[in-house]
């Protein structure tokens, strides 16, 4: 899976600046532990890809996952878009990190009530917001 993990070897600072600004530096690495990061493993048979974006919102119940994450419109339109027609679409795994510590939630699960909220026409992003209940054999 491809994360957006946020470490020090992806930080956006010229090096001539780096070293020089080391107070800069510290916030931008303690910046790292600051956001979750989900990502979605969905699929149906002939097709399978992850969506992604920083966490708004997460709770955990005994056999579902309600899950809001923030990202560009076009991304999560597309997405629900693909569940809206493709309902026996399934999520085969959430995985969430916060800096350097990982949790994987393994499926697979029934995807349900996804909604977009929050769109900002500015920015261009927007909040998706998906149950996901868990598939009992």
């Amino acid at each position: 899976m491809e994360t957006n993990e946020f470490s020090h070897d992806n930080l956006l600072m010229s090096d001539s600046l780096q070293g020089m600004v080391p107070e800069i530096e510290e916030q931008l690495l303690s910046y790292e532990d600051s956001i979750i990061i989900a990502g979605i493993d969905y699929r149906t048979a002939n097709f399978k890809d992850v969506v992604a974006g920083s966490v708004v919102g997460v709770s955990f119940e005994a056999d579902a996952v309600k899950v809001d994450i923030r990202k560009n419109v076009g991304e999560l339109y597309r997405f629900v878009a693909f569940c809206l027609r493709n309902p026996e679409a399934e999520c085969h795994g959430l995985y969430l990190q916060n800096g350097k510590d990982e949790m994987v939630l393994q499926g697979p699960f029934k995807i349900t009530s996804p909604k977009l909220t929050d769109i900002d026409h500015k920015e261009k992003t927007c909040t998706l917001g998906l149950d996901l209940i868990k598939i009992v054999p």
